[in-house]
């Protein structure tokens, strides 16, 4: 091999390797992030300290899906709250619901977790005593990102990443991880293990159900005198 291909085919080499480097480097457990003081897996008292003490009680019964559920008298619901906070804008929150315990609510609010925070920065011009946000709001809103979080994992029709790994496809994108909605300048960041372990509680609930059922018919059983 000749000096000057086997000098190109190093620094190719080398090039590779310090890329991979950076995005191993640029990887993340997003459980340990947090939006406005909020974290994946928080219980409901968890979120109730963290929303009262920064923005008021009022704001913290707005994203009380414990308190709407009380008040309802019912675990069936969508888990999703949203509440407009003053000097910030349009803040929702998601939680792990198990509804399929309707009928015993202490039960169904023993696995109450945030399983997503999202903020819609694109919408809160208004709440900021803006008329409209500039591309100046929106690039330093995106700069306050990087400065908390880091330099994002990978970046994704449309979506800046901060994950476990990198991203590149629909299968993939289903995982724990901070995305930043470049098209409406949406901040959100999502669990999607503590809603595989919330399918995994209905299922295990589900055949439990099955199983009492089939006993049940066992027992009534008709045995015909023959």
């Amino acid at each position: 091999m000749k000096i000057s291909h086997l000098i190109k085919s190093s620094a190719v080499l080398c090039a590779a390797l310090m890329s991979s480097q950076v995005m191993a480097a640029n990887t993340y457990d997003v459980n340990n992030f947090d939006m406005f003081g909020l974290k994946l897996g928080m219980t409901q008292e968890e979120v109730d300290k963290v929303l009262t003490s920064k923005y008021g009680q009022e704001v913290a019964d707005q994203l009380s899906i414990v308190k709407r559920i009380k008040e309802r008298n019912s675990c069936d619901d969508i888990g999703q709250l949203m509440a407009s906070i003053p000097n910030l804008g349009t803040v929702n929150i998601a939680y792990s619901v198990d509804r399929w315990l309707d009928e015993n609510i202490d039960e169904c609010l023993k696995n109450v977790r945030v399983t997503s925070i999202m903020y819609s920065f694109g919408n809160s011009a208004e709440a900021l005593g803006k008329q409209y946000l500039t591309p100046s709001d929106k690039e330093a809103f995106y700069q306050s990102i990087i400065e908390k979080y880091g330099q994002p994992t990978t970046k994704w029709a449309g979506n800046i990443i901060w994950s476990a790994g990198k991203i590149e496809n629909e299968q993939e994108a289903q995982s724990n991880q901070l995305v930043y909605r470049t098209t409406d300048q949406t901040l959100y960041l999502i669990s999607t293990d503590l809603l595989d372990a919330k399918m995994e509680r209905e299922k295990a609930y589900n055949e439990a159900m099955r199983q009492k059922q089939l006993e049940e018919e066992r027992k009534n059983v008709v045995k015909p005198q023959l």
